[in-house]
């Protein structure tokens, strides 16, 4: 996009997480700089270092020597968890109860939650923002580090866009009903770039 200084209010947190520090920049953004505010969106990308982290810990939660004695990142991989495993429970759903044998599980428990998590903080920041304001809409979107493509769901290889600088947006999610919908297109367009996969039932 061709931005002008001044274009762009922008907070960069690691994981995308709610801290006080992050949602005090938005609001007063949103309090202060709301004429000229036309949306808030939250920016993702794949291979997240600190997603990848928790997923980490999430699939071996004896293995946690590196944060164990760092309180900051303790906190940091507790608010990403949800997220975590929100995704987990999307792929058992989808993809059947042994998925985690699957030899592509915790590249897909990666990206599933890397999408789900900028999804996760679109849906509290959209509730900040309306607590501060009216009208503002808050969307997310991924940035796939391997294409270098904003998209809103996982990119599909064979699939050329009109225009290769398009930046594709969600809405924030506003049900249970909603995560769980787009947890599922997620996960299928996973599977369908991975060229598919059985299910793996107990």
């Amino acid at each position: 996009m061709d931005c002008s200084a001044n274009d762009l209010f922008v907070v960069r947190v690691a994981g995308n997480v709610l801290g006080l520090e992050c949602i005090g920049s938005v609001d007063y953004a949103a309090t202060h700089m709301r004429d000229s505010l036309q949306s808030v969106i939250v920016l993702g990308h794949t291979g997240c270092g600190a997603v990848t982290a928790t997923v980490d810990v999430y699939l071996s939660p004896n293995n946690f020597s590196d944060i164990a004695f760092s309180h900051p990142v303790r906190t940091l991989i507790d608010r990403l968890m949800l997220s975590v495993r929100g995704a987990a429970k999307a792929l058992e759903q989808e993809c059947g109860s042994n998925i985690q044998k699957d030899s592509h599980y915790r590249d897909w428990l990666v990206a599933t939650a890397c999408y789900v998590n900028a999804a996760t903080t679109s849906f509290d920041l959209q509730r900040k923002v309306n607590s501060v304001t009216k009208g503002l809409n808050v969307s997310y979107t991924v940035y796939d580090t391997a294409w270098s493509r904003i998209e809103a769901l996982p990119i599909r290889p064979d699939e050329e866009p009109e225009n290769p600088n398009r930046v594709v947006f969600g809405n924030a999610p506003r049900s249970a009903e909603e995560f769980t919908e787009l947890s599922k297109r997620i996960i299928q367009r996973l599977v369908e770039n991975a060229g598919g996969v059985k299910k793996h039932k107990s």
